[in-house]
């Protein structure tokens, strides 16, 4: 029985071993769900808040059928917290950004680089059920090849490119930034980077999967 539910945008883009829409990503089996309104164009480029009631439909449907708690495939659906958590009698996390307060606890004055697929939309209505304070600077991937496949749907990834799309984020933000005691993905596309960049950084890394198992050990 799968405890874990994940509302999932409608996308064409590959999802390799790592991503959460990956079906050997996880240990454990989840449902999954797509929510047929919601592509990356609608939730990512111009955040349309009617996917709203979509997004609730469908994950009162899932806590019908016995999941136990609810993610999505999109970190930008934070804005969306509040609004379906009121609909559910389970848990609702709707996207890693969620794990900013319990990252900032854990390194104290020091900064969080969130990582985010597309800076430009990511508004201050996705921090809007994140406790403050906290202390974080974010970093996009607009113009590069990761770009291209996430934001624009393109099929055609190239691994090793997204891989060292990241890298080259990652390289920028810490030259401008000394201060840096974790990396925070807003995208789930970036989990399948996590240990790459864990490895070469020597940094902690969160993303949506590692929250998505913490779930599962306690449900």
């Amino acid at each position: 029985m799968e405890k874990i539910g994940i509302l999932m945008l409608k996308t064409f883009f590959p999802r390799i071993i790592g991503d959460i829409g990956n079906l050997d990503t996880f240990e454990f089996p989840v449902k999954r769900v797509i929510v047929n309104n919601a592509t990356s164009k609608n939730v990512v480029k111009t955040s349309d808040n009617n996917l709203i009631d979509d997004f609730i439909r469908e994950a009162k449907q899932l806590e019908t059928e016995g999941v136990k708690a609810i993610t999505t495939s999109c970190g930008f659906l934070a804005r969306f917290q509040n609004e379906i958590v009121k609909h559910l009698s389970i848990p609702f996390f709707s996207s890693s950004l969620l794990l900013i307060p319990l990252i900032q606890e854990m390194i104290g004055d020091k900064t969080i680089a969130i990582l985010t697929v597309r800076k430009q939309t990511l508004s201050e209505e996705c921090f809007s059920s994140i406790k403050r304070p906290f202390n974080a600077v974010v970093y996009g991937m607009e113009g590069t090849h990761f770009s291209d496949i996430y934001v624009d749907n393109h099929t055609d990834l190239d691994v090793d490119e997204a891989r060292d799309d990241i890298f080259k984020v990652i390289d920028k933000l810490l030259e401008e930034n000394t201060n840096i005691g974790a990396i925070l993905f807003e995208c789930t596309n970036m989990a399948p980077f996590s240990q790459d960049v864990i490895t070469k950084y020597q940094l902690p890394v969160f993303d949506i999967c590692s929250l998505v198992r913490m779930m599962n050990n306690v449900i």
